[in-house]
């Protein structure tokens, strides 16, 4: 037939294939136009050697061994080359041979799991493309693209750090470790000089560790004229008087109350009764006022008047400042409140932040905190502090042994977190900051002081204050300096006990530079 007709040729199929091989095709068929639908298919197996003389009937005749066999899967329809609609058949040597349920390619039996995939929503960012890695930086860029190798790099080099503890004591003779017991979970404290002042339920002792390691005086709540009444903190109030410096104490009870109490003689100076409506967590002191917060986030700021007198816990009119209820951290730092919630987190990306809340207690016309996110991802915050040789920077301790910086110094007057830096595989508990040094405690028990004005930072000094038991917080004693003439740290840990340490780590210089006075000798 010619290239140009539209018809199409079919063979019929109930020729004997005696006749096909030697190409006797017999009469040819009617061109059958191309919608035409294809002709059913037989069921029988063509046959190409017939017994019989009738080729047709002995073709469609199926045989024993084929009637045993199901029919034979439908041919799959082709695509793209032939019309739709129509069927080609070709029947040649192979056309008798058939293919077995045994013989057939099983489908579906491959048990590699199918390959992943990922739904992106509407309006979502495509993720970019991936790029295959070259043999020349495939190499040179691993260590570089793997955050865990970073971390490591950017952690604090301890190499040069002393272990020796700088344990420090009031007294010049034989010392002996005081046993002073701190509640872990309710327990309160505070020191001042050689005094040391510990609250937990309804008891209250006064400690004067340049004269015994035991209590001075033992106080109960009922000796401040209230009944069943718990201590929840203490601060000592900043007097204009050089004698009652560091003697003066104001103490919160849960109930509300707010009293005054001379740790000279344990007798009250003054008292204000259900001050707040929830119990009291904080009392801080700034300058010569006096903060205190509840956990309903009520706030009384008792600042001195225009004559310049101290502030008096009974005549002292405070200013009430609200700020959010039941934080778990809060500090006063550079004159405003920093305050965090541990359940309290906002989505960075692929991780989840803290949220920190400042507030700017003492500006009357900003009654509302402004809220601040790190720059990368940390833990819950535990502790703040500033070290006092850089003014212009908050250390906020976090979970997971993060520490993130924030400048005070900034354009818009509020501040800014810029750098974010891991100290430890664990959680950094507290931190305080001691002349020129960041202490930190940590879960495990270790104490550590580290030079923050280089890069990496510089642990100089590692000790073990607390022996597998986390340090839970870090004060500085600076009343100390002026009364003892030593820079006194006092920490205490889930052990239940309180110790101080050398703030200025004098046994550690002095060890140090008897070391290298000899190295130096026997050169």
């Amino acid at each position: 037939m010619e290239a140009s007709s539209t018809a199409i040729t079919l063979i019929d199929t109930n020729t004997p294939s005696s006749e096909l091989e030697y190409g006797q095709l017999g009469p040819p068929l009617k061109p059958l136009r191309v919608n035409m639908p294809p002709p059913p298919r037989h069921r029988g197996i063509i046959s190409p050697n017939p017994s019989s003389g009738d080729s047709g009937a002995s073709s469609l005749k199926p045989s024993a061994h084929s009637a045993s066999q199901p029919p034979p899967l439908p041919t799959r329809r082709a695509t793209g080359i032939e019309p739709t609609g129509v069927a080609s058949s070709y029947v040649g040597d192979c056309a008798s041979v058939t293919m077995s349920s045994h013989d057939r390619k099983s489908v579906g039996t491959s048990k590699l799991p199918p390959p992943p995939t990922r739904t992106i929503a509407l309006g979502d960012k495509l993720p970019p493309p991936r790029r295959p890695p070259t043999p020349e930086s495939e190499d040179d860029s691993g260590e570089e693209d793997d955050p865990k190798a970073n971390g490591v790099d950017s952690m604090p080099d301890t190499t040069t750090s002393s272990r020796k503890p700088p344990v420090l004591q009031f007294r010049s003779a034989e010392w002996v470790e005081p046993k002073i017991h701190v509640h872990p979970h309710s327990g309160t404290f505070v020191a001042s000089g050689s005094n040391v002042v510990v609250g937990h339920g309804e008891k209250i002792k006064i400690y004067d560790l340049s004269m015994a390691e035991t209590p001075v005086l033992a106080l109960d709540t009922k000796d401040l004229r209230v009944k069943d009444a718990k201590v929840t903190c203490m601060e000592f109030r900043p007097t204009a008087v050089k004698a009652d410096r560091g003697v003066l104490l104001w103490i919160g009870m849960k109930e509300g109350h707010l009293f005054e109490i001379d740790v000279r003689t344990g007798s009250v100076i003054a008292a204000k009764h259900v001050a707040h409506p929830h119990p009291i967590t904080h009392i801080f002191r700034y300058g010569r006022s006096m903060i205190t917060l509840d956990e309903g986030g009520k706030m009384l700021i008792f600042s001195p008047g225009e004559d310049g007198e101290d502030i008096s816990l009974q005549y002292t009119q405070p200013r009430v400042v609200r700020v959010t209820e039941k934080q778990d951290f809060a500090k006063l730092l550079d004159g405003k409140l920093w305050t965090a919630a541990r359940t309290e987190h906002q989505s960075h990306g692929y991780q989840r932040c803290p949220i920190i809340r400042v507030y700017d207690i003492f500006n009357p016309e900003i009654t509302t905190g402004r809220s601040l996110l790190p720059t990368e991802h940390v833990g819950s915050v535990t502790s703040a502090t500033i070290i006092p040789s850089q003014r212009d920077f908050v250390y906020i301790g976090h979970e997971e042994g993060y520490i993130s910086i924030w400048s005070l110094r900034t354009d818009d007057d509020h501040p800014k977190c810029i750098e974010v830096v891991r100290v430890a595989t664990s959680d950094v508990l507290c931190v305080e900051g001691v002349n020129d040094r960041l202490w930190a405690g940590a879960r495990n028990g270790m104490i550590s002081a580290y030079d923050v004005s280089q890069k990496p930072w510089l642990v100089t000094n590692s000790w073990d204050a607390h022996p597998k038991w986390p340090v839970l917080k870090l004060s500085v004693n600076c009343s100390a300096i002026e009364r003892n003439g030593k820079l006194c740290v006092v920490s205490v840990g889930r052990d239940e006990c309180l110790k101080m340490w050398d703030g200025l780590l004098g046994s550690a210089w002095i060890g140090l530079s008897f070391l290298l006075f000899h190295s130096h000798s026997a050169i």
